[in-house]
């Protein structure tokens, strides 16, 4: 028996913007500055100051962040750069060089935040097909997993790491849900096969043409998995 029994699809909503992107081909970048809101008390959501982060480097394209108590990590589908940063800090770097081993994309990400075990960072590839795993803390490649599908035939979208470890992983192309088990992310093997979880085909979660399953997350109780 899965320890995730359920896989609920939902149909929502739901934008949350924490980027600012130095790219001289997307639309122009919010100001390189800190600054109090001006909202009256009662309209804001909240009387703290507002932070933008720029983020290095030119054609960056900001997709995916994750966070570990206040470092945070953003992912660039542009060139599958990852960027690093920590909240309170100005300063946000290049942790994982766009193109290295072969990341040519980089969407979704998650982290492992466990005091019992190292942090590792889950990167969905989005057309590549395939998905890496690092060390949090060193940047290291601990390992990589692929579906083997032409980029025509995915889309790997959004990483959710479980309480127990394991990283789920939505295609927005190929009906399919894929999880990497705790156990296979330190063992250290390259382009391993993605398992796949759950098959949507047959369904009422049914997929048509463009971009299907996106973001995913699993619920307090850690009885079922949410996809929208």
């Amino acid at each position: 028996m899965n320890r995730v029994s359920r896989v609920a699809p939902a149909v929502a909503v739901a934008t949350l913007f924490l980027s600012a992107c130095g790219s001289s081909d997307s639309p122009d970048p919010a100001p390189a500055t800190t600054s109090n809101s001006s909202a009256p008390a009662s309209t804001s959501p909240s009387s703290s100051s507002a932070t933008v982060y720029n983020l290095p480097g030119s054609g960056v394209f900001p997709e995916g962040i994750t966070a570990a108590d206040d470092t945070f990590y953003v992912t660039s589908t542009s060139d599958g750069a990852v960027f690093r940063g920590s909240v309170g800090s100005p300063d946000v770097s290049v942790f994982l060089p766009g193109g290295a081993d072969g990341r040519t994309g980089a969407a979704g990400i998650d982290v492992t935040d466990d005091d019992d075990r190292a942090d590792y960072l889950v990167i969905a590839g989005g057309a590549t097909g395939k998905v890496w795993v690092y060390d949090a803390d060193s940047g290291d490649l601990i390992g990589t997993f692929t579906n083997g599908l032409g980029t025509d035939a995915t889309f790997l979208n959004d990483v959710a790491i479980a309480d127990n470890g394991d990283a789920y992983i939505t295609d927005s192309r190929s009906p399919a849900l894929y999880r990497i088990p705790v156990e296979q992310m330190t063992t250290g093997t390259q382009d391993a096969p993605l398992e796949t979880f759950v098959s949507f085909d047959g369904t009422p979660f049914a997929y048509g043409e463009g971009f299907n399953a996106n973001g995913i997350v699993e619920n307090d109780d850690e009885s079922a998995l949410i996809v929208v």
